[in-house]
């Protein structure tokens, strides 16, 4: 049985700016993962603003990994049960 492929990919990294997207290029790496991505939205992630976002990325011919992390305020009321959750 043939061994699994591993997929090293470039990471920490909250933006999809060309510079970021070069490194992970020149490193070779077919993906990246981004720590808390610099994705506007006050208590959730739109769709169309999330797309606008992988759009560079995706132009770039990077895989796009994961996204680690949302932003702490969207979820810091439920997580201390405190009245205002969003739904």
């Amino acid at each position: 049985m043939p061994s699994p492929k591993m997929r090293v990919a470039v990471g920490q990294h909250p933006g999809n700016d060309k510079e970021y997207l070069d490194f992970a290029l020149q490193l070779g790496c077919e993906g990246a993962s981004f720590q808390t991505p610099d994705i506007k939205g006050d208590v959730k992630w739109d769709a169309a603003d999330v797309k606008a976002y992988l759009a560079p990325v995706h132009a770039a011919g990077v895989k796009v990994e994961s996204f680690e992390n949302v932003p702490n305020h969207f979820y810091d009321k439920l997580m201390l049960g405190l009245p205002g959750c969003p739904t």
